[in-house]
């Protein structure tokens, strides 16, 4: 999949008219509670990482994708178009669905690879993070500075390689 940036408040526009022009997309929601100037508080879906949407498309599709209106361009790493492994989003679209609460950490550092051998994420693999003392799974896309981390039991992990044999996934900015 490709990242795309897109202007800002138009996700959804944006997202619905990708999906009615028949790309894949996912714009990756987290849940969070808002507190109204009235003191009233509201459960409110916002993006995990603002203003990014992934697309799965071709190099030949990004050209029209940055026609659209809403997506300003592509994102890329030295010129080509920032590729994120289908694994990185099937984890995001996992962890998405799951009752805890979603982090968006941009100071990344580098930590333990491990895999997940238990639970809805079984199989996957990501970074330890520790935050506060906890320790917590990361899916980092790395070319564009990105990590969601979710708070996992230790006791459901264990150490390995990260292997680089994923499908490719092209990002937009």
């Amino acid at each position: 999949m490709v990242c795309i940036l897109y202007i800002s408040k138009s996700r959804k526009k944006v997202n619905e008219y990708l999906l009615s022009l028949g790309y894949e997309s996912f714009l990756p929601l987290k849940s969070e509670f808002k507190i109204w100037r009235n003191r009233q508080r509201k459960l409110i879906k916002s993006p995990l990482f603002p203003s990014y949407i992934f697309v799965l498309a071709t190099r030949n599709d990004i050209f029209d994708i940055n026609r659209i209106y809403g997506i300003c361009y592509c994102v890329t790493c030295a010129g080509v178009p920032a590729v994120i492994s289908g694994n990185d989003i099937m984890s995001l679209k996992i962890m998405q669905e799951m009752d805890v609460e979603i982090l968006r950490n941009n100071e990344f550092s580098s930590g333990d690879k491990i895999r997940i051998i238990d639970g809805p994420l079984c199989g996957y693999e990501g970074i330890l993070i520790e935050i506060k003392g906890k320790k917590k799974f990361g899916v980092s896309i790395s070319c564009v500075n990105l990590t969601a981390v979710v708070d996992l039991n230790t006791s459901k992990m264990e150490k390995c390689d990260i292997s680089n044999n994923f499908r490719e996934v092209i990002i937009f900015k």
